[in-house]
């Protein structure tokens, strides 16, 4: 049975946002310990225990620059592959009146749209698709300019991303599995920290906003991550990856 994540954020995340907790708790021991006996200056050291041990966990996971690094360069040599076929659409559209199809059944446009949402797993049979219909219009295609090493570019760098896609496919396979190994020891950090962010709440809900947002997982989260930027939608790099 798949173990549950107890906590919002990713992995990664988890053990800057227990040390952004336990910097607030520092500042404002004094009304934590007048609300509560449970909170003493000593009460932070198992968090911090509970922390190393999640950081070296993290650490362990050797395969996550792998991961990233795989991710960054399939990525880039989607994108680039855009640059390769945009020729090819001009000598389409000069070669119109000779083709066997029309001009928007070529499979430009499927192949552009994965490009546009960084999608291998859809863009290599797109483009397996488009080199079949050009091949078979090659005749027409070549008396209008276009040279057979296009097609051959197109062909490789769509190898390279294969490639690049299957090895991504791996490493991400194999960080779930190690993920679901260690979810005990980061659900365990996160329920340790539970007291700190109720009572946290509890004393400024109403009373002091800026101290609450320093108790709320999700303004932490915003610290963390001030300028967030979209990856390409479809299979890529997930936060757990990135963080570590």
């Amino acid at each position: 049975m798949r173990k549950k994540r107890l906590f919002p954020c990713s992995i990664s995340d988890l053990p800057v946002l227990a040390e952004f907790l336990l910097e607030s708790l520092g500042r404002d021991i004094n009304d934590f310990s007048g609300y509560s006996p449970l909170f003493t200056t000593s009460c932070s050291d198992g968090i911090r225990a509970k922390i190393i041990t999640c950081r070296e966990v993290t650490r362990s996971w050797t395969f996550i620059k792998e991961l990233k690094s795989v991710t960054e360069t399939l990525y880039s040599d989607i994108h680039a592959l855009r640059v390769t076929i945009n020729p090819v659409e001009g000598y389409v559209k000069l070669a119109a009146a000779s083709l066997d199809v029309a001009v928007g059944d070529v499979g430009l446009k499927e192949v552009r749209r994965s490009i546009g949402k960084g999608n291998a797993e859809t863009l290599v049979p797109a483009v397996a698709e488009l080199l079949s219909t050009l091949r078979r219009n090659i005749t027409a295609l070549q008396a209008v300019g276009l040279q057979e090493s296009l097609l051959v570019a197109i062909e490789e760098q769509t190898a390279t991303i294969d490639t690049l896609n299957v090895k991504q496919n791996e490493l991400e396979s194999e960080r779930n599995r190690v993920t679901e190994q260690d979810t005990d020891v980061f659900n365990d950090l996160w329920l340790a920290l539970q007291p700190i962010l109720e009572t946290g709440k509890a004393l400024y809900r109403g009373v002091d906003e800026a101290k609450l947002k320093d108790y709320t997982i999700a303004q932490l989260e915003k610290r963390l991550h001030p300028h967030p930027h979209k990856q390409p939608s479809g299979k890529g790099l997930k936060s757990d990856a990135a963080g570590a």
